[in-house]
C-alpha cells in the first residue's frame, strides 16, 4: 500500500473511530437509524403478530368463540415462532409445518384421550408418538416447529381427558382452532403488512452473489498482476469463505420461492438456471483464488521477468469487462443489492457459519462468551470491509482510462531475450475497429460481454506461449534433465541411519544406468554430478508452484465462459426489450412439479445411446444415489447385481438404526416425557400437578433434552434465564396494573408494555439465531402468565392465585423439568459432545476416503493412465452419472463439515476431570478436509466429462502412471490409518508412509512432468496440446491434486496431537 493511501485509510479510520464532543449522543444515534432502518420491519411484523394474538385473548367477544378459552393461549407460541417477519415464501412454510403438526398432535390427542381409563397404555403411546417426532426433529430443525407443536397437542390429550374424566371433543376442536388462529394471524401480518417476496429476496441475493464474485474476480486480477493491498487480500481471503454463505443462502431462498405465486416474468427454470450459473461462478472463482494461494516467494523474480511484463493493462480492461457484464445481469434481474444493512435476518444464519470457522481459528478459549464477541467482531469486519475494497475496486475500473497507452499489434511472441527466452510483446487491447471513438458526446466505448472472452483467450494465448518457451528452454526445471521416476531407491542404511546416498544419473528421458555401489559406504561410483544436482533440489522444487499459473488461467477460462452464459439467460429480461418475456401469473409449485430444467444427464438419453438395461436403470434416476459398488460397475461399464439381504441381515440393520445417535436422543427424550407424564398419572401427585400447573414444563423439558450433553448446558442456562425473565417480567407488569382502570389487571397498559419489550426479544430472533430458545422461552413464559391470571380473574371470576405465587408454581415446573433432563442427559446413554464430535471427524474422514476411491476411479476413466486402444469405455452418460454422484457427496460431506461447527463450541462447554478440551487439533482436522474437499471438487469441475487427447495419455499419463499409483495407494492408507484412530481413539506410529514418502513422491512427479513437458513442447505436436489449453487442463488437475498432500501431513499431525504416538502408548 502507498504512502498516500495509508494516509488516506488512517484519516478515515480517524475520522470514523474518535468520539468528539459534538458526537456524544452517537449511540442514541445509532439505536434511532437502527430502529428507522429496514432491519426492524421482520421484528415490527412479529411483534404485531404477538401483539393481534395479545388483544384477541383478552377481547370479550372473541374468546366466547372457543368452547374452552384458556386453549387460546396456545396461539401465543405460533405466533412468536412463526417466522411472520420473514418472506412470504418462509412464513408458508413454517405455517404449513406447524399446522401439519398440530394435526398429528390431534390425533394423538384423539388417541390419548380414548385411553384415559389404561394409563399404562397412554405411556406407551405417548412414548412412541414422541419417539418419532423427535426423530423428525432430529433431521433437520425446519422441522421444530411441527415436531414442538406435536408433542404439545398429544400431551394434552392425556391432561384434559384426567380433568374431565374421558374425551371431549370440544377441548380438542378449542386447541386446535387456538393454534389455527395463531397460524392465520403470523398469515395475515405476513401477507398484508409490509410483505416481502421470497422472490425479490433471491434476485437480490442473486445480485448481491454477484456482485461478491465480480468483486472476487477483481481481487484475483490484482493478485496476478502483483498490485494487491494487503488489505484487500484479507478481503480476497473472506470472500472465498462468503462465497459459501451465499450459496447456501440462495438455496434456501430458492425453496421458499416454490411455494410462492408471483406476477413476475421470472420462472422456476430461470431460477434454477441463475442459481446454477451463479454456483458455477463461485465454484470458477474459489478454483482462481485456491490457485494463486500456492505460488511460493522463489517463483516471484521468476514471474516478475516472463510472465508480469505487460499484463496490468489487459486485465484492467478484463476488470472492466467483468464488471460492467455484471452490471447488465443485475439490471436484468431488474433487483439491487442485498446489501448487508438491509439483509434479510436467514442471510446471517449462514454468515454464522463461515464467521465461526474464522473465529474458532483464532479463538483458543473455551469461554463461550469470547467465542461470541469473536463471532460478532469477524461479522462486522466482513460486512465492513467487504464494502469499502468493493466501493474502491469499482472506482478504480470506472475512472481510470484504460487506453491511454495504446499498443502495436505486433506479435506476443516477437522479442527474444538473451536467456533464450522469447519474450512476448505489448499486449494489443482492442482492435482499431473496435477502439473507443470519439464523437461529440465524448467516448463511446463499449467494454461488456462481448469483450470478455475473446479478451481473455487472447491474453491466455500469451500466458500459454510464455509457458510453452519456459518449458523448452528449461528453465522451470533447471539442470536435472533426467527422469527421477527410473532412479533406484536409497539402501536400508543410507535411509534410516541419517547418511546420505546421492541419486544416479539418468540419461534423458532413458533407462536407469547400473553403477557398482562402494562395499563400504553404499554410495555410487557417479556421484560428483548427483551430490550438485542434489543441491540444487532446493531451488528448482520451487519453480514446480509456478505451474498454478496453468490452473488460475483455467479456472479464469471457465469463470468467463459461464459469465458469458449468464449474460445470455438473463439478458432478455432487461427492461425494454420489445421480444423478451412479459410478465404473468407464475405458479412456481406447478413449475416445480414439472421440473422444467433439464440436466445433462436426460439430454444424453435423449441422444440414444446405447448402453446395457441395467445401466441405463440406473443412468436414468439421476436423482437416487449410488452406491460405490454400483457406481463402480458404471465405471467399469459392468453389470450390476444389487446385494439381497437376508432377514436376519435387515433385523440387524434395524438394531444398528435403533442404537444410532439419533435414535438414542429421541428415546431419551420420550423416555423424559414419559416420566414427566408419570407425575400427571400416578394418583399420589396428581392434584399436585394440576394445581401447581407443572404441565407447561413440558415445553421446558422437549428442548432441553439435547443430542449431546454440551448442548444441554449451553441449552440449560439460555432456557432458565429466558423463562426466569419471562416470568419476572410478568409479575411486574400485572402488579404495576393490578386494579388499575376499573380492571382487575388493566389490559390495556399490560399489552402495551409487553409488546414494547417484545421488539428487542424479536430481534434476537431474527438476528441473533443462538439467541432463538433464550427470546422464544422469555416471550412465551410472559405471555402465559398475563393471559392465565387475566382469563381466570376476569373471564371466570375465580379467586386465583396471587402473579407472584403462580409464577413461583411455573418456575417449579421449570426446574422439575429441568431435572428430569439433567438426569437423563448426565446419567442415562450419557452422549458427551466430545464423544461426537470425534465420532464425527471419525465418519467425516470414512466419508472422505470413499469420496476419494471413487473420484479417482472416475479419474482413471476420463484422465486414463495407459492407451487402452479399442478397449469398451463407458459410455458418456456414465461419466456425467458418476460426475453427479461426485457432486452429490460433496453437498453431503460439505453438510456434515459444517456440522461440526457447533459441536466444537459444544465440547468447549462441557466440564470433566481431565484435561481441558483443546480445539486446536480438531479444528485442523476439520479445516484440512475442508481443503482437501475444495482441492478434490475444483479437480473434477476443471477436469470435465470428456477424455484427454491421446497424446496427454501417452505423453503424460501413462508414462507418470507409477507416481499416481503411489499417490493414490499411499492416500487411502493414510486416510483409513486417521479415520481408524479417530474412532478408536488410537495414536498413529511416529513415522508413517505418507509423511516419509509422499511429499518427496509429489516433487519427483511434478519435475518429471516438467522434464517431459519441455521434451514436448519442441515438437509441433506438443505445442499444439500446450497451445489449444489440453495440456493445460492435464496440468490444472495435477497441481490441484498436489495441495491435497498436504493437508494429509496436517490431518495426520493433528491426530497426533490429540491421541500421541504409539511408543508413548505402549506399556
Amino acid at each position: 500500500m502507498s504512502k498516500d493511501e495509508q494516509t488516506l485509510v488512517g484519516e478515515t479510520t480517524a475520522e470514523d473511530a474518535a468520539p468528539t464532543m459534538g458526537r456524544r449522543p452517537s449511540a442514541l444515534r445509532g439505536i434511532l437509524d437502527l430502529v428507522l432502518s429496514a432491519k426492524m420491519i421482520p421484528v415490527l411484523k412479529s411483534t404485531l403478530a404477538f401483539t393481534i394474538s395479545l388483544v384477541l385473548i383478552v377481547l370479550r367477544d372473541f374468546d366466547e368463540l372457543s368452547p374452552f378459552p384458556p386453549a387460546l393461549i396456545s396461539m401465543l407460541i405460533v405466533t412468536i415462532a412463526g417466522n411472520a417477519g420473514g418472506t412470504i415464501g418462509a412464513s408458508i412454510v413454517g405455517a404449513t409445518l406447524a399446522l401439519a403438526g398440530v394435526g398429528a398432535g390431534g390425533l394423538g390427542f384423539y388417541i390419548l384421550a380414548h385411553l384415559h381409563n389404561e394409563p399404562v397404555a397412554q405411556g406407551a403411546v405417548l412414548f412412541v408418538f414422541i419417539y418419532f417426532a423427535t426423530l423428525l426433529k432430529a433431521q433437520s430443525m425446519v422441522f421444530f416447529g411441527a415436531s414442538l407443536f406435536s408433542i404439545l397437542v398429544a400431551f394434552n390429550g392425556i391432561y384434559t381427558s384426567i380433568l374431565l374424566g374421558g374425551y371431549d371433543r370440544g377441548y380438542l376442536i378449542a386447541y386446535l382452532e387456538a393454534y389455527c388462529w395463531g397460524a392465520a394471524i403470523s398469515l395475515f401480518v405476513n401477507f398484508f403488512i409490509w410483505p416481502t417476496s421470497a422472490e425479490k429476496q433471491l434476485r437480490r441475493t442473486l445480485v448481491l452473489s454477484l456482485e461478491h464474485v465480480g468483486t472476487l474476480g477483481h481481487l484475483l486480477s490484482k493478485t496476478y498482476t502483483m498490485t494487491i493491498t494487503e488489505e484487500e487480500r484479507e478481503a480476497r481471503d473472506r470472500l472465498a469463505q462468503t462465497l459459501r454463505a451465499d450459496f447456501g443462502f440462495l438455496t434456501q431462498k430458492i425453496a421458499e420461492t416454490v411455494l410462492e405465486i408471483n406476477w413476475s416474468k421470472y420462472s422456476m427454470a430461470d431460477y434454477s438456471e441463475f442459481v446454477l450459473r451463479t454456483r458455477a461462478l463461485q465454484l470458477a472463482a474459489i478454483s482462481a483464488h485456491s490457485s494463486l494461494l500456492g505460488l511460493a516467494d522463489g517463483d516471484m523474480e521468476l514471474f516478475k521477468k516472463y510472465f508480469l511484463p505487460n499484463t496490468a493493462q489487459p486485465l484492467h480492461v478484463f476488470r472492466r469487462c467483468v464488471d460492467n457484464t455484471v452490471k447488465d445481469i443485475s439490471l436484468a434481474l431488474e433487483s439491487k443489492s442485498l446489501k448487508a444493512a438491509e439483509a434479510q435476518p436467514e442471510y446471517r444464519q449462514f454468515v454464522d457459519v463461515e464467521a465461526q470457522k474464522k473465529a474458532e481459528v483464532h479463538s483458543h478459549s473455551n469461554d463461550a462468551a469470547a467465542l461470541g464477541e469473536e463471532l460478532q467482531r469477524v461479522e462486522q469486519d466482513v460486512e465492513q470491509q467487504l464494502e469499502l475494497v468493493s466501493r474502491r475496486l469499482e472506482s478504480e475500473v470506472d475512472h481510470t482510462d484504460v487506453l491511454t497507452a495504446r499498443v502495436s499489434p505486433s506479435s506476443p511472441a516477437a522479442k527474444t531475450s538473451s536467456d533464450g527466452v522469447r519474450r512476448p510483446g505489448a499486449f494489443e487491447v482492442s482492435d482499431p475497429e473496435n477502439s473507443c471513438k470519439q464523437s461529440a458526446g465524448g467516448p463511446d466505448c463499449n467494454y461488456g460481454v462481448e469483450k470478455v472472452v475473446p479478451l481473455w483467450n487472447k491474453f491466455a494465448l500469451t500466458q500459454q506461449h510464455i509457458l510453452s518457451e519456459l518449458l523448452a528452454t528449461g528453465v522451470l526445471h533447471g539442470q536435472d534433465d533426467k527422469l527421477r521416476m527410473h532412479l533406484p531407491q536409497p539402501s536400508i542404511r543410507a535411509a534410516w541411519s541419517g547418511a546420505r546416498t546421492p541419486r544416479e544419473t539418468i540419461g534423458p528421458l532413458s533407462r536407469p544406468q547400473s553403477h557398482a555401489p562402494s562395499i563400504i559406504d553404499g554410495t555410487l561410483e557417479d556421484d560428483d554430478d548427483s551430490i550438485r544436482i542434489d543441491e540444487d533440489a532446493e531451488t528448482r522444487v520451487t519453480h514446480h508452484s509456478l505451474l498454478r499459473v496453468y490452473s488460475f488461467i483455467l479456472a479464469v477460462r471457465v469463470y468467463v465462459e459461464q459469465l458469458e452464459a449468464y449474460h445470455q439467460a438473463a439478458v432478455k429480461f432487461t427492461a425494454g426489450k420489445s421480444n423478451g418475456p412479459s410478465r404473468r401469473l407464475q405458479v412456481h409449485f406447478f413449475q416445480q412439479l414439472h421440473k422444467p430444467w433439464d440436466n445433462t444427464m436426460r439430454r444424453f438419453l435423449r441422444g440414444g445411446l446405447a448402453m446395457k438395461p441395467e445401466s441405463a436403470a440406473s443412468l436414468q434416476d439421476a436423482t437416487r444415489e449410488l452406491g460405490f459398488d454400483e457406481a463402480m460397475a458404471l465405471l467399469e461399464n459392468r453389470d450390476y447385481v444389487p446385494k439381497t439381504m437376508t432377514m436376519w441381515q435387515r433385523f440387524k440393520a434395524l438394531e444398528d438404526a435403533i442404537r444410532s445417535p439419533t435414535s438414542i436422543f429421541a428415546l431419551k427424550s420420550a423416555a423424559g416425557a414419559v416420566v414427566f407424564s408419570v407425575l400427571l398419572l400416578a394418583h399420589g401427585s396428581r392434584q399436585w400437578f394440576i394445581n401447581y400447573g407443572i404441565q407447561s414444563g413440558l415445553l421446558t423439558l422437549i428442548v432441553a433434552i439435547s443430542p449431546t450433553l454440551g448442548q444441554t448446558v449451553l441449552g440449560m442456562f439460555l432456557q432458565v434465564s429466558g423463562s426466569g425473565i419471562g416470568y419476572l417480567w410478568g409479575v411486574a407488569l400485572l402488579e404495576m396494573f393490578r386494579d388499575v382502570g376499573g380492571y382487575k389487571f388493566n389490559p390495556y397498559g399490560m399489552i402495551s408494555l409487553l409488546a414494547a419489550s417484545a421488539v428487542p426479544f424479536f430481534y434476537l430472533i431474527y438476528y441473533v439465531p443462538r439467541m432463538f430458545v433464550f427470546s422464544l422461552l422469555a416471550l412465551n413464559s410472559a405471555g402465559v402468565l398475563i393471559c392465565m391470571e387475566w382469563m381466570y380473574t376476569t373471564y371466570y371470576h375465580r379467586s386465583y392465585d396471587t402473579p407472584i405465587y403462580r409464577a413461583g408454581k411455573l418456575v417449579a415446573g421449570l426446574a422439575i423439568a429441568m431435572g428430569i433432563a439433567l438426569l437423563f442427559q448426565f446419567f442415562v446413554l450419557r452422549n458427551p459432545a466430545r464423544r461426537t464430535l470425534r465420532k464425527s471427524m471419525a465418519n467425516l474422514t470414512f466419508s472422505m476416503l470413499s469420496y476419494y476411491t471413487l473420484f479417482q476411479a472416475w479419474l482413471k476413466v476420463v484422465v486414463p493412465m495407459e492407451l487402452d486402444g479399442d478397449a469398451p469405455h463407458p459410455p458418456t452418460a456414465a461419466l456425467v452419472r458418476i460426475n453427479e454422484e461426485l457432486h452429490k457427496r460433496e453437498l453431503k460431506l460439505q453438510q456434515d463439515i459444517i456440522a461440526m461447527g457447533p459441536l466444537l463450541v459444544f465440547a468447549g462447554a462441557e466440564r470433566d476431570f481431565g484435561p481441558a478440551f483443546n480445539p486446536g487439533p480438531p479444528t485442523k482436522i476439520i479445516q484440512s478436509l475442508q481443503l482437501m474437499l475444495d482441492r478434490l471438487k475444483e479437480a473434477r469441475y476443471t477436469v470435465g466429462t470428456t477424455r484427454v487427447p491421446g497424446i496427454i495419455t501417452r505423453e503424460f499419463s501413462q508414462r507418470l502412471a507409477p507416481y499416481r499409483q503411489r499417490t493414490v495407494a499411499m492416500t487411502k492408507s493414510s486416510l483409513l490409518t486417521c479415520a481408524s484412530s479417530l474412532a478408536s481413539k488410537a495414536p498413529l506410529p511416529s513415522e508413517s508412509l505418507a509423511k516419509i514418502y509422499l511429499e518427496s513422491n509429489r516433487n519427483d512427479n511434478l519435475h518429471d512432468a516438467l522434464l517431459i513437458s519441455s521434451h514436448l513442447s519442441r515438437t509441433t505436436e506438443g505445442r499444439e496440446a500446450i497451445m489449444n489449453g489440453e495440456l493445460t487442463r492435464y496440468f490444472a488437475c495435477v497441481m490441484t491434486l498436489s495441495g491435497v498432500t498436504d493437508q494429509l501431513l496436517v490431518l495426520e499431525k493433528a491426530c497426533h496431537d490429540l491421541f500421541g504416538d504409539i511408543d508413548s502408548r505402549l506399556s
